[in-house]
């Protein structure tokens, strides 16, 4: 009797194997990496024409496209004076790595504003005072938004670069 039970609980378990093996679309519950990028692309990704092309609504976009952290712990203000931006910037801690915006008013922009753009347009970095390390500077689309980051800090900015570049 043990032995007649023992063989239909393995055909049994047998059948519901094969039975889930069946579409080949399934792969065991587990999304393959193509799937799981597509997935992430599009969850994650915000309406960019429902934001502001505001300071504060680029850093809403990106934070809802959960390519900045929405933790405000991470999220402290700096002084945009520093490089002739408007009064305050913003920046993201990333890890071990940071990245930083500001806003400019491109009617008015000052000489360290000024020296900074033109340094950024020769080789995409600029260095605010001698002895100070070179940071990377990438302005959006518009111009009036800059953001600073340390390339030599191991953190991939791609995404939060070419999302940012829209405003």
């Amino acid at each position: 009797m043990k032995k007649i039970f023992a063989l239909i609980l393995c055909i049994l378990m047998i059948g519901s194997l094969c039975a889930c093996g069946a579409d080949p679309l399934y792969n065991g519950g587990v999304a393959t990496a193509d799937e799981t990028a597509v997935a992430e692309t599009e969850a994650k990704k915000a309406d960019i024409t429902k934001y502001e092309k505001t300071f504060d609504g680029m850093q809403e976009y990106l934070i809802d496209s959960e390519l900045l952290p929405s933790d405000e712990k991470v999220k402290s203000e700096t002084l945009g004076s520093l490089i002739g931006a408007k009064e305050k910037g913003c920046r993201y801690m990333l890890s071990s790595a940071f990245i930083e915006f500001y806003e400019y008013d491109l009617e008015n922009l000052n000489d360290v504003a000024n020296n900074i753009f033109s340094q950024i347009e020769k080789d995409g970095t600029f260095v605010v005072a001698e002895g100070l390390e070179t940071l990377t500077g990438v302005k959006s689309s518009s111009g009036k938004f800059l953001a600073v980051y340390n390339k030599n800090l191991s953190y991939d900015y791609d995404k939060i670069i070419s999302e940012f570049k829209q405003f």
